[in-house]
């Protein structure tokens, strides 16, 4: 019974052994047609990648933030596709492929159908790109939106922080500073450090509001940074006010006596009495009330005054007292006239000069 088994089966064997032996020569002889019909569609899909490329390429760059593992994932396979062909292209001749085993052949059609199969891949992730792109862009803004918005606020305290600590070295500086040189003595009494100090109290409790209902920090540190300047500035502006209102006195009492003595104006009494109120009146104010830029403008005003007068009226009480003993000399009528039309239109000009400045080349 044994023997009839193993007969048959060596019957069935020997049958199918010539069927698989023909399907294997008719594969071998398909292949090289298939392989090269493979190589020639993927050669002409290169083209279309390229310009694919190019497209992505032009698109990537109109973007903010790089989604580094798509665009790595397409390069890869761009480059893998590009080595895999140039490795066969050694197998492209017929000959060889005619006189190649029927594994290599196989072998060869299950690259060329894996390169197909990337291509078609590589395409698909270049066109899914641009949304990938978007979606990445959209959330690398905002992440980068935060972190920004977490460093302004640390920057902020620490900015906050520095100012702060500037206005209390900016109070403690004033008060010993007044302690042992007392402010108000420069400015005689035209100034008042405790009018001052209302006004610095006042203005730091008025920033502390603004602080906790501001959204923005850069102008309570602006305003901080002003206030300090303001104090620094208090003991020279006090200085500077001190020294133009002890020239302007002597400059008004210089001129009192030249008129009284001599009956010869060389500033208006217009021009005298406006500048007064501003050294007695309005620069007070102003000092008190932090508003240095305008101060400092007037102050310039009256040193331009001061500047242009006392030169003259000094000049002018010389020349009175030399020629006082020469009024009966028949010629000095004649000199006084014209003196006296020379000193007017020096009047007129000076005016002019101190109403405009920027006329004073003219």
């Amino acid at each position: 019974m044994g023997n009839k088994n193993g007969a048959k089966s060596r019957k069935q064997s020997r049958k199918k052994t010539p069927n698989k032996m023909m399907a294997g020569f008719h594969d071998w002889l398909a292949l090289p047609k298939t392989i090269n019909i493979m190589k020639k569609q993927a050669q002409l899909e290169i083209p279309t990648i390229q310009n694919a490329m190019i497209l992505y390429r032009s698109y990537v760059a109109t973007c903010d933030y790089m989604a580094t593992n798509t665009d790595r994932n397409i390069r890869d396979s761009l480059y893998w596709v590009i080595k895999e062909m140039n490795a066969l292209a050694s197998y492209q001749a017929d000959y060889f492929l005619r006189f190649s085993s029927l594994k290599t052949l196989q072998s060869l059609n299950q690259r060329w159908e894996t390169i197909s199969h990337r291509q078609k891949e590589l395409l698909h992730r270049i066109e899914e790109a641009p949304s990938v792109f978007d979606f990445y862009n959209k959330m690398a803004y905002f992440k980068d939106k935060q972190h920004r918005k977490r460093k302004e606020c640390i920057e902020v305290s620490q900015r906050l922080s520095k100012v702060n600590q500037g206005l209390k070295n900016a109070m403690d500086y004033i008060e010993k500073y007044d302690q042992e040189h007392s402010i108000s003595a420069f400015g005689a009494s035209v100034l008042s450090i405790e009018k001052a100090r209302e006004f610095w109290g006042a203005k730091l409790e008025e920033i502390r509001k603004n602080e906790n209902a501001s959204d923005d920090p850069n102008r309570i540190i602006h305003e901080i940074e002003s206030l300090v300047k303001n104090i620094y500035d208090a003991p020279g502006l006090a200085k500077w006010v001190n020294d133009i209102g002890q020239r302007f006195n002597r400059l008004s009492k210089d001129h009192e006596l030249m008129v009284n003595s001599y009956g010869k104006a060389v500033i208006q009494k217009e021009i005298l009495d406006e500048f007064t109120t501003v050294l007695n009146s309005v620069i007070p104010k102003l000092w008190e009330h932090g508003q240095n830029d305008q101060l400092i403008q007037y102050l310039r005003e009256l040193e331009n005054l001061l500047t242009i007068y006392e030169p003259e009226i000094e000049k002018e009480i010389a020349f009175a007292e030399r020629h006082s003993l020469r009024r009966e000399d028949p010629t000095s009528e004649q000199e006084l006239q014209l003196n006296s039309l020379i000193e007017l239109t020096k009047i007129f000009t000076a005016a002019m000069d101190i109403r405009d400045p920027l006329m004073s080349t003219h």
